[in-house]
């Protein structure tokens, strides 16, 4: 019997929440949850003592409790982003790492519109004057439309596809940056990658679809800020510290761009900021990728991940490199 422990800030009652346990209970492994609430490090080493596999939320996941847990296959995470997990350390170790690919990525997709059209539409505003019974007498001012604008997406993995699929219903003429190129998406005719710096020159509207490490950390500050057109919108509902906030907030302050949409920030829960103060920002709690439907997904394959890896067969593994190493805990079937 392989043992799964629970290292999760998260709510038991999200959805999906109770069929991935039992899916996991059904292979006839054990689980264990000390329950919701964030893990020190120390406390994560002693839960971690005897696990195979370990099934993180938002907690931190450092390299010396990782490092401490000799038994552990797999940690196993709902969503996309694993920067909360010391990956380097896990692969050192020979511990898979996976995440749930396109789980989240059509409530993200949604979401990012949602923010788009309030911010350039300034719906908070014109919803507040509203209900304080104003705006009637006469018309306030409204942003511009979306319908034909230049979009540059930022990252076209599962979840760039999904915002581009929408933008074609909008009528919104495509730009695209990615290190790493999608030949199938590169052959459609509506879609133009281009460098970064050209697409930030070009676009009306720019969203950030990255996963946070050292290359983009960062990747939006003040020079690429002061190369985006003043009646630009930035939107970032991947990972705060891709953009330098403070970089953002001066310019939005001093009018180099139009207007931003964030959903995500460099420290999080975020209280007081800057970007609170401006009524060019919209701004939600890192919520993008939370749906009913996102949420039922993402734990239903992180607990198929699991499962295939106590099997002995591949899930989706974040750092690959890892089948490489020496010190590969398991062994796959063939």
């Amino acid at each position: 019997m392989s043992k799964l422990v629970i290292l999760s800030n998260l709510s038991r009652s999200l959805p999906g929440w109770d069929k991935a346990m039992a899916m996991i209970k059904e292979e006839g492994h054990e689980v264990f949850d000390p329950g919701e609430k964030n893990f020190n490090e120390d406390e994560a080493v002693s839960y971690l003592k005897n696990a195979d596999a370990v099934f993180v939320g938002l907690n931190r996941l450092t390299g010396p409790a990782i490092r401490s847990a000799k038994r552990l296959i797999i940690i196993a995470k709902p969503g996309i982003g694993v920067d909360n997990i010391d990956v380097n350390t896990a692969t050192q170790e020979g511990i898979l790492v996976c995440n749930t690919p396109g789980s989240n990525a059509q409530s993200v997709a949604d979401h990012l519109f949602g923010l788009m059209i309030a911010v350039a539409r300034r719906l908070p505003y014109l919803d507040s004057i509203t209900k304080a019974g104003r705006g009637w007498e006469q018309w306030p001012t409204v942003g511009s439309e979306i319908s034909g604008k230049k979009l540059g997406v930022v990252g076209t993995g599962s979840i760039g596809k999904a915002v581009i699929r929408r933008a074609k219903g909008f009528d919104m003429e495509i730009l695209a940056y990615d290190a790493l190129i999608d030949p199938d998406l590169a052959k459609d005719p509506s879609v133009h990658y281009l460098p970064l710096n050209d697409l930030l020159r070009s676009s009306d509207f720019i969203t950030l679809h990255v996963p946070l490490t050292d290359e983009t950390r960062g990747i939006i500050g003040g020079k690429e800020l002061s190369i985006m057109k003043k009646s630009a919108y930035l939107l970032n509902t991947s990972r705060g510290g891709i953009v330098d906030e403070k970089a953002l907030a001066k310019a939005l302050k001093e009018g180099q761009i139009a207007g931003a949409g964030i959903d995500v920030f460099e420290q999080e829960p975020l209280i007081e900021s800057e970007l609170f103060k401006l009524q060019n920002v919209v701004v939600t709690p890192h919520v993008a990728g939370y749906s009913p439907e996102a949420s039922y997904r993402s734990r239903i394959m992180s607990a198929e991940n699991i499962n295939r890896a106590l099997r002995g067969m591949k899930p989706h593994i974040v750092n690959p490199e890892v089948l490489r190493s020496p010190n590969l805990r398991i062994k796959f079937n063939p």
